[in-house]
C-alpha cells in the first residue's frame, strides 16, 4: 500500500464518514399486553415462525439473453412475467446492461431487468467476458494504489461546489411467515382458571417489488457533501423509506482508503469497463479497524456501529481513478441479524465547462432477519426481509452563492465611493 505521508493528506471527519440508515424491521419474539377490565386479565404472546420462500430459478446472463430473444414482439407485461422469479448467478456488465433496456422499453420490463442487475451486482462478471491477462507485477500494484490514493485526496479538495438530482427507486420483499396470536383470558372470580386459544395467521411471501420513487437534491460544497436535513431544497419533499445512504461523493472513497491502509489490499483481477480496462482490488476491514458507521434501528432507540466490511474496488490502471466500490458488511444487534451491501459506480460528468468524475449509480441492499431462538419455532429457518435502492445520479450543476451590493437610498449620502488618496 501506499506510504504513511501521501495517506497523511487525507483528512477523514467523522461527521462525514459513510452512513447507513434503516427502518427498524422488528420481528418481536414476545410481548404481552395488560389491560383491567371488571379483573378481566388479557395477554398475547406473539410467535413468528418461518415459512420457506419461493425458490428463485438460478439463470445466467446467457439465459437471460435467450429469454429476451425469444420474447421479443411480446407485451411488456408477458416480458415482465418470464422474467419474475428468476436469479441471475452472474454480474451484468454495463454494455449488455445498456443493449437489454435499449431493446425492451416497456417499464415492467425495465423494472424487472434493474431488480435482475441489482440483485446481482455484487457478484462476479461472466467468465468470458474476464481478461485473461497476468496480473501486474508488486511494482505495477505498488504504483497503481499509490495513484488510487493521490487521486482520493484530489478528488475529496478539488471538486467544486454542485449539486445534482438523486433519484431513488426502493424496492421490498414480503417474507413469507406465520404468526401465533396465544390469548389467555382469567376468570373474574379470584383464583379463576383461563382458557388459552392459539390463533394462527399466514402471510404470503411477495417478491421484491417497487414500493416508491422519489428525488431528492444532493449539495457538495467546500470540500463535502451537505447533510439533507441542511438543504433547504430537501424540505417539505417526501422522506425515503426504509434504507437510506449517503456519502457516494468521496466519503465512501476516504473511508475505505483510510481502513485499508493498516492491513493493505490483494491484487483481484482484470476486467472490462465501461471506458476501458480495470484493475480490481479486493480488500478487507476488521471491526477495531473500521470508520464505517451504521445506525440501526432497535426497541431501545438508535445503536450505532462500526461493522467489519470487505469489497471490490475498480480503478484505472494508468490513473489511479476509482470506477467502482463495493462495501458489505454483516452485524447483529439484539434479535437481529442485518447485511448490508453497497455499490457505487462513477463516471465523467459535466459541471460548469469541465467534467468530472462523479457518482452516476448506486445500489444499497440490506437483509435483516430475526436471531432469536422463538423465531425458529417450527421452522429451519428465521424469516428474511430484503429491501433495495437502486440510485441515479443526474443534473449536475455548479452551486454558486450570488450577492449584490445595493446602495442606501435613506442615508442622505453620496453612494459614489471616494477615490483612492494617493
Amino acid at each position: 500500500m501506499p506510504s504513511d505521508h501521501s495517506l497523511a493528506a487525507i483528512v477523514v471527519r467523522a461527521s462525514q464518514v459513510i452512513r447507513f440508515q434503516m427502518r427498524a424491521i422488528m420481528l418481536q419474539q414476545s410481548g404481552s399486553i395488560g389491560c383491567t377490565m371488571r379483573k378481566l386479565v388479557f395477554s398475547l404472546l406473539l410467535v413468528l415462525t418461518a415459512i420457506p420462500a419461493r425458490a428463485e430459478k438460478p439463470v445466467s446472463v446467457d439465459q437471460i439473453d435467450q429469454i429476451l430473444a425469444a420474447t421479443r414482439g411480446k407485451s411488456d407485461g408477458k416480458i415482465a412475467d418470464q422474467l419474475s422469479g428468476l436469479q441471475l448467478t452472474e454480474r451484468v456488465s454495463p454494455a449488455t446492461l445498456a443493449r437489454w433496456m435499449a431493446e425492451e422499453p416497456g417499464n415492467k420490463t425495465r423494472e424487472a431487468i434493474t431488480l435482475l442487475v441489482d440483485t446481482s451486482a455484487f457478484l462476479n462478471l461472466p467468465a468470458a467476458e474476464i481478461p485473461s491477462l497476468p496480473p501486474p507485477t508488486r511494482e505495477a500494484q505498488r504504483l497503481m494504489l499509490d495513484q488510487m490514493v493521490q487521486y482520493v485526496r484530489d478528488t475529496t479538495t478539488r471538486l467544486p461546489n454542485f449539486s445534482a438530482t438523486r433519484e431513488t427507486a426502493h424496492f421490498e420483499d414480503i417474507p413469507q411467515r406465520q404468526e401465533i396470536g396465544a390469548f389467555t383470558s382469567a376468570s373474574t372470580r379470584r383464583g379463576g382458571g383461563g382458557q388459552t386459544q392459539f390463533i394462527p395467521e399466514s402471510y404470503a411471501f411477495e417478491p421484491l417489488h417497487l414500493v416508491a420513487r422519489y428525488k431528492s437534491v444532493v449539495t457538495y460544497r467546500d470540500g463535502g457533501e451537505v447533510p439533507a436535513g441542511e438543504d433547504a431544497r430537501n424540505k417539505n419533499k417526501p422522506t425515503a423509506p426504509g434504507l437510506t445512504t449517503t456519502g457516494e461523493f468521496g466519503n465512501i472513497l476516504i473511508m475505505v482508503i483510510a481502513d485499508t491502509h493498516a492491513h493493505g489490499v490483494q491484487w483481484g483481477h482484470w476486467e472490462q469497463g465501461s471506458s476501458g480496462q480495470l484493475a480490481v482490488f479486493r480488500y478487507q476491514v476488521s471491526e477495531k479497524d473500521s470508520s464505517y458507521v451504521m445506525d440501526v434501528p432497535t426497541r431501545a432507540g438508535v445503536e450505532r456501529q462500526h461493522p467489519a466490511y470487505n469489497g471490490e474496488i475498480s480503478i484505472d490502471p494508468a490513473t489511479g481513478t476509482i470506477m467502482r466500490i463495493t462495501v458489505i458488511s454483516m452485524i447483529k444487534v439484539q434479535s437481529q441479524a442485518l447485511e448490508v451491501k453497497v455499490l457505487v459506480e462513477y463516471a465523467p460528468v459535466l459541471i460548469g465547462k469541465r467534467a468530472y468524475i462523479c457518482p452516476v449509480k448506486g445500489i444499497a441492499s440490506s437483509k435483516t432477519s430475526a436471531v432469536g431462538p422463538t423465531t425458529n419455532v417450527g421452522a429451519s429457518s428465521p424469516p428474511v426481509r430484503t429491501e433495495l435502492n437502486d440510485v441515479s445520479f443526474t443534473d449536475y450543476h455548479l452551486f454558486r452563492g450570488t450577492a449584490r451590493i445595493l446602495p442606501d437610498t435613506n442615508s442622505g449620502t453620496d453612494t459614489n465611493p471616494p477615490a483612492p488618496s494617493h
